[in-house]
């Protein structure tokens, strides 16, 4: 049995190892990450204090243990489907900046508690959070794809850039619908869903194109809300106008409530929403969307 001062190595020197490994440890867990993140430890700084040379670890990946999805912050060579690469679509994204990792894993980890664990293997695999994402030579929020096992791409540039709380966790509930939708065509209705809308109204454009006009303003706004409309991105497609209403259901917002008792189109637009919530998974009723925590844009 070797003393302490038998060693080669100084006692404080081999404590600052054991430290070391006890904080590398301890952020590979969601906890110990958000711990480590808000008291401003990392392995630098105990490499620093004790003389000891170490790299600092980074995040790159994170498997959430209750839903199986796993949450990726870097950009991967096969992270879009094959045609999403291809022109004119060009497809592409940058690695979000490291001091938001930590934001963006509790946000996204806070959304998934809200559904059902055993909705996810079936429809969501994997979510990207990048800095930039683009597609068509247009920078992008957010998208989502139901191929390859289902994937939810989210941007956040930093709540200095306008990517606030809120705004990162609507859009994640904004792409799972799509690709909700996309997995369960039977269980929405959109013939009775066109006919929600004005007689003569027509959808303008994609939402791609809606970007591109500078059109997709997204605020509640009362000359769209009589017609059937949260706001003007709403009519841009049927998937946009159902996007809106699925992810202003999930944020719990009151104001958006006051509409659905105010405007007729509003109230039959989200009845079908929730209707097709329904068909999904039995929890998802208006009084448990109505427990939900608010969410109010910033």
């Amino acid at each position: 049995m070797f003393s302490e001062h038998n060693s080669g190595t100084p006692i404080v020197q081999r404590r600052a190892t054991a430290i070391l490994a006890i904080l590398l440890l301890v952020s590979t867990t969601v906890a110990g990450y958000f711990f480590l993140k808000r008291s401003g430890i990392t392995t630098q700084t105990i490499s620093t204090f004790f003389g000891v040379p170490t790299a600092t670890p980074t995040l790159e990946r994170y498997r959430d243990a209750r839903t199986g999805v796993e949450l990726i912050f870097i950009p991967e060579t096969d992270m879009f489907p094959e045609s999403w690469i291809q022109p004119p679509v060009s497809g592409s994204a940058t690695a979000i900046s490291v001091d938001e990792i930590a934001r963006s894993l509790s946000i996204v980890t806070q959304s998934l508690n809200k559904y059902p664990a055993d909705i996810f293997p079936a429809n969501l695999r994997k979510i990207y959070l990048v800095k930039q994402l683009s597609f068509f030579g247009t920078y992008y929020g957010g998208t989502a794809t139901a191929e390859l096992g289902g994937r939810i791409y989210i941007v956040n540039d930093g709540i200095a850039r306008g990517y606030h709380d809120a705004g990162l966790e609507w859009a994640f509930h904004s792409e799972l619908s799509s690709i909700l939708r996309y997995n369960y065509p039977q269980y929405f209705d959109e013939a009775a869903w066109l006919a929600v809308n004005p007689p003569d109204f027509q959808y303008r454009s994609s939402g791609a194109e809606a970007l591109k006009e500078g059109t997709s303003a997204n605020v509640l706004d009362q000359e769209y809300l009589r017609l059937g409309f949260l706001h003007q991105y709403a009519t841009s497609n049927v998937e946009e106008d159902y996007n809106a209403i699925a992810s202003h259901i999930w944020a719990n917002i009151p104001e958006f409530w006051r509409a659905v008792d105010s405007y007729e189109r509003i109230r039959r637009k989200t009845n079908l929403v929730i209707q097709f919530y329904s068909h999904i998974h039995p929890l998802f009723t208006e009084s448990y969307f109505k427990s939900l925590p608010v969410v109010l844009p910033q």
